[in-house]
């Protein structure tokens, strides 16, 4: 792919300048783009799942946390890890990686970053069924709708649909901008639920699908 040879070119660069922190930059960029064409994008028309475009990320993810780089840049990587054993159905290992991800980002006030570690590790326990485990996280700040739509899908799951319509309310009201027209399709169901409406809902959007809905921090 074109990315690839971008940064491959640039890395080629920095090893012949000596520029240590270009290649750092670098390799990080490259796992991302390999990670980018592993990952499973059917639902947004791009391309389905490459397992091995993932297991390659992967290998590049782990040799670029193998460099000691800065504790964001590995925060950032756990992340990416996270998504491609998710994508890879190693959910154990996926939690390990965004569980780590998640205490650095917390250490350091990384709340961006923050936020795709706790709405990827809600992800996984939407997938499993575990509802109690999301709802167990309604005390962490929500600053995506992500956050926001995993949330409320697990207390509709358990039966508190009102309060699942409160996390949707709450978030289109805080972040109006970040508002879709499926986020207020889910809302409306939510909402027609509670009057006794049974209903068959389409699974959660992929926690990676939407890893450009605010700034990646870096």
């Amino acid at each position: 792919m074109f990315e690839n040879a971008v940064f491959s070119l640039i890395t080629g660069i920095a090893l012949r300048i000596g520029t240590k922190p270009l290649v750092t930059d670098s390799d990080f960029y490259l796992a991302f783009a390999t990670l980018d064409q592993g990952l499973d994008q059917s639902t947004t028309g791009i391309h389905g799942k490459d397992e091995q475009k993932l297991q390659q990320a992967i290998v590049q993810l782990e040799n670029f946390m193998a460099t000691n780089p800065s504790a964001i840049m590995q925060a950032n990587a756990l992340v990416f890890l996270g998504w491609a054993y998710t994508d890879l159905g190693q959910l154990d290992l996926a939690l390990t990686q965004l569980r780590e991800a998640k205490m650095i980002n917390q250490k350091l006030n990384m709340t961006t970053t923050l936020s795709y570690s706790n709405y990827s590790i809600m992800r996984i326990h939407l997938a499993r069924g575990d509802y109690k485990l999301v709802t167990d996280m309604a005390d962490e700040t929500i600053t995506t709708t992500l956050q926001a739509r995993f949330l409320a899908r697990a207390y509709y799951e358990q039966g508190q649909i009102q309060q699942a319509i409160n996390v949707l309310q709450k978030a289109k009201q805080q972040r109006p901008a970040l508002w879709q027209s499926d986020d207020s399709v889910r809302l409306s169901q939510y909402q027609s639920a509670i009057t006794g409406n049974k209903l068959s809902l389409s699974p959660e959007p992929l926690a990676h699908l939407v890893y450009c809905e605010s700034d990646w921090e870096h």
